[in-house]
């Protein structure tokens, strides 16, 4: 943990430009964590992870590359991981906005997970499981944010210490 509570860190991480880099990214941040316990220095690095496939899988990429940005703040009270990707069509930004929004006004996170397995079970569901929102939220255990701004897409994932 940090000793001096007025101090914060932010820092960049090496953008994530493919698999490879999601899973360098998962190292990384365990290490940039390191004065963390294990189990939140875990759990992040999942969320990290996961919201770099999903900035991979779902970007924007004009030349066939997507970049994803990862910015993490920790102060003694909370890790915030901030992961931007180039989304210009609206309509697919405002499906994600919409997903965190449910997600956070969910009262019992845990069950809407549980749920959104339930109908994939039964086939009901696109393409895609949705389920990357939710393991953060509850396996995670961070609360989430999102923003659209032109044709960047960030989320926010703060974890609570």
């Amino acid at each position: 943990m940090l000793t001096d509570a007025s101090a914060m860190q932010s820092s960049q991480l090496p953008p994530v430009r493919d698999w490879d880099g999601v899973r360098a990214l998962r190292r990384q941040l365990e290490e940039h964590l390191r004065q963390l316990p294990e189990e939140p220095r875990r759990e992040l690095a999942m969320v990290a992870a996961e919201l770099a496939e999903n900035g991979l899988r779902h970007a924007d990429a004009a030349d066939g590359t997507s970049c994803v940005l990862v910015e993490v703040d920790l102060d003694q009270s909370f890790v915030e991981l901030r992961v931007t990707t180039r989304l210009k069509a609206v309509e697919r930004a405002r499906n994600v906005l919409e997903r965190v929004r449910e997600i956070e006004a969910s009262e019992d996170k845990e069950r809407a997970y549980v749920e959104r397995l339930v109908e994939l079970s039964r086939g009901a569901g696109n393409a895609t499981s949705e389920l990357g929102f939710h393991r953060i939220a509850t396996e995670g255990r961070c609360s989430l944010r999102a923003a659209h701004d032109g044709d960047k897409l960030t989320i926010r994932a703060r974890r609570v210490l």
